[in-house]
């Protein structure tokens, strides 16, 4: 058997007179943006993120849905916030958190998580990835488990264009990182988990305020996780239930 490279985008796995089998690497940035236009909704994307905060024992859910003014809108005190790319949507949990394999797993497509099937929301190894990219073109991930490190991941879009690889960043976390962690979470030790999206830019310029109201409305979050709502757990958008 040879194994050679061919041309940057294939690499001979066998090859013989008969049969030439190679492995094709895929286009990261053609699959990532194929990927993204699979038609996610922003609301069923953000579920998405929430039913993994519940699968990891949180109970309280807090979104935050931050606008950030631009200079095109600055000025209008009167029109209602947009959406922009300098928008962000920070979901925050209280659950498990992760370690560094869970991290890893997490981050990457096709993750090798295991998770129990007859419980676990999402199943498929696609969910946070799929769902950030599927309306931010960059997520950070800052996780904790209880008295141990925290850890820090960035998936940033520009990136997997730059490199055409699927890269993660699992950079050391900053002061501040630590800082905003522990004041997001309330201690300095407790578990939990931060997913924070960025470069907003498949949600277009919605009205920010509205867009909050609707995922926090009866028939989104107030929906699909009335039983988890009812069971005296909390789920928050801008800090009301």
């Amino acid at each position: 058997m040879e194994i050679t490279k061919s041309n940057g985008h294939s690499t001979i796995l066998r090859k013989s007179p008969q049969s030439d089998v190679r492995e094709a690497e895929p286009n990261a940035y053609a699959m990532v943006n194929a990927m993204r236009s699979m038609g996610y909704d922003p609301y069923r994307a953000i579920m998405d993120i929430i039913d993994n905060s519940i699968d990891a024992n949180a109970d309280d859910i807090r979104i935050l849905v931050d606008h950030q003014d631009d200079s095109s809108t600055r000025n209008q005190s009167r029109a209602a916030p947009k959406f922009n790319l300098n928008s962000r949507i920070i979901i925050v949990d209280n659950g498990n958190g992760m370690d560094k394999n869970t991290l890893l797993q997490a981050t990457r497509f096709g993750s090798e998580t295991s998770h129990d099937t007859r419980t676990d929301l999402g199943k498929f190894g696609m969910g946070l990835k799929t769902a950030t990219l599927s309306f931010g073109r960059k997520f950070t991930v800052l996780t904790r488990q209880t008295n141990q490190d925290l850890l820090k991941a960035i998936h940033d879009l520009d990136e997997i264009k730059r490199t055409n690889k699927f890269i993660v960043d699992y950079t050391a976390p900053k002061e501040g990182d630590v800082s905003y962690f522990n004041k997001a979470i309330g201690s300095k030790t407790a578990s939990g988990t931060i997913i924070i999206v960025e470069g907003l830019d498949k949600i277009g310029r919605q009205d920010a305020k509205g867009f909050a109201e609707t995922l926090r409305g009866k028939t989104k979050l107030g929906r699909v996780y009335r039983y988890f709502l009812n069971s005296g757990k909390k789920i928050t958008v801008n800090r009301t239930k």
